[in-house]
């Protein structure tokens, strides 16, 4: 079977040398190495690159990336190569383009809930993955995902887990870490705290993924109070993005959906039973 082409980018010949081990342990073939500085920009052959691995400060080869190498890469047998090739390969590496839908799930008090009925009504669709962000305590997406994996067919994972988004998942995010998305959904995480009251950012997520991701994108807002909605739902409206909203009466707080169809134009209202359905239909 031919092996799976990926693009290096670096700040110095080193960490391309260790990218080199690290994709070819991964089971990639290198299609472009280069040595690069903040003024770095791709050429067409360059752009034509699906998959790529990179540690240098360019914003041009962060809008490329497919995994970012955050912090000092691991030389062959050194401490931390094979979790780096794991990662690797946690990659689609047939073209890394596997995920051409992505349904975001916002909610916050009486969410939970609803989500997994949701999602226990939903078949796995491949090249679809759901993202939920779900207002909560630190530590709470642990006892969420446990409780989302045994509601549905879907795997369920942390989305600080993992380097990028793939089809066929659903993905909670965590109150710790802050978290923004490249156009492929690769994910840049940061020591800087969630803005706004609450964590994780509703508005910050879905104003950035709708306005970066090459795909589809259906954004859906449950039940929750007032403080977060409006600013994410206008961002995603003027990127073309479906947006939902949970019917308010049927929402333990409506606060959140109100406040959105106050903003923008919704394009649907739903009961919690006929959201499986709709979404399924959505990406068909």
């Amino acid at each position: 079977m031919e092996m799976p082409l990926i693009g290096l980018l670096a700040n110095d010949l080193l960490a391309l040398s260790k990218q080199r081990a690290i994709a070819k342990a991964a089971g990639f073939k290198v299609a472009f190495s280069a040595q690069i500085d903040e003024a770095w920009q791709p050429n067409a052959s360059q752009k034509g690159v699906d998959c790529w691995l990179h540690g240098a400060g360019s914003d041009e080869a962060e809008s490329q990336a497919v995994l970012v190498s955050d912090g000092e890469l691991p030389s062959f047998e050194a401490r931390g190569f094979n979790s780096w090739v794991d990662r690797l390969k946690q990659l689609d590496q047939h073209g890394c383009l596997s995920l051409s839908k992505l349904v975001i799930v916002a909610a916050s008090t009486g969410g939970p809930q609803v989500i997994s009925e949701l999602l226990t009504s939903l078949p796995v669709i491949e090249d679809t993955a759901v993202l939920i962000v779900q207002h909560q305590s630190v530590g709470a997406e642990t006892s969420m995902i446990e409780q989302f994996s045994k509601t549905g067919p879907w795997p369920v994972v942390a989305v600080k887990s993992v380097s990028q988004l793939r089809g066929g998942r659903v993905y909670v995010l965590t109150a710790e870490d802050k978290v923004s998305f490249s156009r492929n959904l690769t994910l840049a995480r940061s020591s800087t705290p969630w803005s706004g009251q609450f964590s994780p950012s509703i508005d910050h997520v879905v104003g950035s993924v709708t306005t970066r991701f090459r795909g589809e994108c259906l954004v859906i807002y449950l039940s929750g109070l007032s403080g977060e909605g409006p600013s994410g739902a206008r961002l995603a409206h003027g990127a073309g993005a479906t947006i939902w909203v949970q019917e308010p009466s049927s929402a333990v707080a409506d606060g959140m959906i109100n406040d959105v169809k106050d903003i923008i134009h919704v394009d649907a209202q739903l009961l919690p039973s006929e959201m499986a359905d709709a979404v399924l239909n959505w990406t068909k």
